[in-house]
């Protein structure tokens, strides 16, 4: 895949991995928790549907076909990209069953991450004497998209006007599901939201979030911006001229991100066409082990298999 402004990209790379320094965050495990008709949101890994079947049944049909009978919620996601496998709501008589199948690989109840962010361009020397660099070689990031997994956005806000700014390249195939379509523009091109346990959800932030670390990775520039009437100066983000696509995946307090969700988010963020992908959530490094880190295994494929530049969150 061929990536536009590559120095564009290799800045924001550097830049968005940078904001999730210092961050602090807890990881709920829910596997305890079966109070929902008795069951619970399981991610599962299988094997890649055989060629012999490809001929009878879509990649979909293969992961419904897991499903025991007497499960009567169906599948919550199945994925692709991320990684061969579904999500879908099982007790753990169904998931003791369902692992009898020879092609079965793994399933691990559905965990909660939290938020985590940080930081600005002033770390990274971007500051006005510098922008020759930035607006020159750099282009501010034209041209390229950026996927913000997180709580949302709140479209109206100054960071993410659209003054001069061209279409989305051509490539993208990403959809605007704010309840106005005026809402998205030139700079934000897509906007998505996921809830598994079904529900109205938006990906209007109401949480403020996902706003701050969309504004971290690409709000434009922004004169005279003030806290409190306090440290006026002018406001951007990373990359100010680069496309947001935007993934709530998580509540409207902020407190579940559900990993299921997640990965819903990564697999749409690709299909649709995103440079980058942004992931200000909390994932654990230092106790769960890496076959059981779903979004390091998805970012892992995204990278390798997709191209795309996965900037997440992690313990330092």
């Amino acid at each position: 895949m061929k990536i536009p402004c590559l120095s564009s990209v290799f800045i924001l790379f550097i830049a968005i991995t940078i904001q999730s320094s210092c961050s602090i965050y807890v990881i709920a495990d829910v596997s305890s928790d079966t109070t929902w008709n008795e069951r619970q949101a399981y991610i599962v890994h299988v094997d890649a549907m055989p060629t012999s079947t490809n001929m009878t049944m879509s990649h979909q049909q293969w992961h419904e076909s897991f499903i025991p009978t007497t499960s009567s919620e169906g599948l919550l996601y199945s994925f692709k990209h991320v990684m061969n496998g579904f999500a879908a709501m099982l007790t753990e008589e169904e998931v003791e069953a369902l692992s009898k199948r020879d092609e079965f690989l793994h399933a691990q109840p559905s965990k909660i991450y939290q938020l985590a962010t940080t930081y600005s361009p002033k770390f990274l020397g971007l500051e006005a004497k510098n922008r020759q660099f930035w607006k020159g070689k750099a282009g501010y990031g034209k041209g390229v998209v950026i996927g913000v997994i997180d709580t949302g956005i709140t479209p109206l806000h100054q960071s993410f006007n659209d003054y001069e700014m061209p279409p989305p390249p051509r490539k993208w195939k990403g959809r605007c599901e704010f309840l106005s379509q005026d809402l998205c523009n030139n700079k934000i091109i897509g906007a998505r939201s996921f809830n598994h346990r079904g529900g109205y959800t938006t990906p209007i932030d109401k949480h403020g979030h996902g706003t701050h670390t969309a504004g971290i990775a690409a709000g434009r520039f922004v004169n005279n911006a003030s806290v409190l009437h306090s440290a006026n100066g002018t406001a951007s983000g990373i990359a100010p001229d680069a496309h947001l696509a935007i993934y709530n995946v998580c509540d409207e307090s902020g407190s579940s991100c559900p990993d299921v969700d997640i990965l819903a988010g990564i697999e749409t963020a690709i299909e649709d066409g995103v440079d980058i992908l942004s992931i200000s959530l909390a994932i654990p490094t230092d106790d769960l082990p890496l076959y059981k880190d779903l979004i390091s295994i998805a970012s892992f494929k995204a990278v390798i298999e997709k191209g795309v530049v996965v900037s997440a969150s992690a313990l330092l």
